[in-house]
């Protein structure tokens, strides 16, 4: 308000305002240099040269030092006239600009009036926010938009409140209209309709994602919506809109395309009719397996009654990481990573080794997992 430097805030991400960040540097608010155009010292009605700067630093100080946000829309609005156009020169009465602004400087509590660039160098204001305020000015009688205003009544010219002004009362007993609610039982069959679908977790992504997955042909949410409205036929029941489907969708944590990466070789492979139904069942039994035993032992891990951990050989990393096509050949060195990791007390363990160190043969990992346990027993 004062018109001095600050930080100000921004969004995280341009499309979604879940996260704001305070890190913008704002600029503070400077007297630009005064007008020079040679058109404005031949209008009569223009006085651009009549004002020193010495006027003009006092009128930008006094707008900015010592005037609320308030004061600074009111004095734009009372120095900055609006009147429609006297001549048109299109021919019709199409033309895009019907009105035409006027600017005046208050210097010694006399009006000058000045070119639009000279009006807003001076005090340092955007013509953008001129224009709102002005655009506001002019339609409620106030610089900024208020949610309730009354017009005056016929009889009410003559009186001191024919202007337009903001019914503080009636902002709080208006009411805006009634939504149209959506029933229970609309909501009640879409969420069963949801919970009828056959889903299944992420197979390697779940470290990533918690979302289940469809295991049907449907290949997209249009198409899932029109079978959804298809159930609500049936039952003679009046489908609820896309954007309440969409939500109800997000909420159930549901996804239809399931990532590349999510499937083995078996699963792969009974897609392809490679694999019978016997052997893929058998696989899903053993995933479903192994994973509740790791679930078993978490809970015994904190319980207290062992330690549960994992390790993982992490991804391949080069040395150095550069893009230099020749040096990237020349000088490149494999290093790997093999991670162990306490479910528990979520301490980790990083093994890292280049290529000239050892090989990646079984007794590598093993006395990598073999120093961990010893470390942690002597804990």
């Amino acid at each position: 308000m004062r018109g001095e430097s600050y930080i100000g805030f921004r969004r995280a991400d341009a499309k979604s305002t879940n996260k704001i960040l305070q890190d913008v540097q704002r600029a503070a608010r400077i007297m630009g240099p005064p007008c020079q155009s040679p058109v404005c010292k031949k209008w009569i009605t223009r006085l651009c040269d009549s004002v020193s700067e010495e006027d003009r630093q006092f009128l930008f100080n006094d707008f900015w030092k010592n005037m609320s946000w308030d004061s600074k829309r009111m004095y734009v609005c009372s120095t900055v006239e609006i009147k429609e156009t006297k001549q048109k020169t299109t021919g019709n009465n199409n033309s895009k600009r019907n009105s035409s602004y006027f600017y005046y400087l208050k210097v010694h509590d006399k009006r000058v009036p000045v070119c639009q660039l000279m009006y807003l160098q001076t005090l340092g204001l955007k013509k953008s926010e001129v224009h709102y305020w002005l655009a506001n000015f002019h339609e409620n009688n106030m610089p900024v938009k208020k949610a309730s205003t009354r017009f005056p009544q016929e009889n009410e010219e003559d009186s001191d409140e024919a202007d337009l002004f903001v019914d503080e009362d009636l902002t709080s007993t208006t009411k805006p209209p009634m939504k149209k609610k959506r029933s229970d039982q609309q909501l009640l069959t879409l969420t069963s309709f949801f919970d009828n679908l056959p889903t299944l977790p992420s197979h390697y992504c779940r470290k990533n994602s918690k979302k289940l997955f469809l295991q049907t042909y449907i290949k997209s949410w249009s198409q899932l919506y029109e079978m959804y409205k298809t159930k609500c036929l049936e039952n003679v029941e009046a489908p609820m809109s896309r954007f309440s489907f969409d939500k109800i969708k997000r909420e159930k944590n549901i996804e239809i395309l399931i990532p590349k990466k999510d499937k083995c070789d078996i699963c792969f492979s009974y897609e392809n009719k490679q694999v019978s139904e016997e052997v893929y069942s058998k696989h899903l039994a053993k995933k479903e397996a192994a994973r509740n035993e790791k679930n078993n032992d978490k809970v015994a891990a904190q319980n207290k009654q062992c330690h549960t951990i994992c390790c993982d050989l992490m991804a391949v990393q080069t040395v150095p990481y550069i893009k230099a096509s020749a040096a990237y050949y020349k000088l490149k060195l494999t290093a790997h990573n093999y991670t162990v990791y306490d479910l528990t007390t979520h301490d980790a363990m990083a093994y890292w080794f280049d290529e000239t160190q050892t090989s990646l043969s079984a007794t590598t990992f093993a006395s990598c997992l073999c120093d961990y346990i010893n470390e942690l027993l002597n804990k």
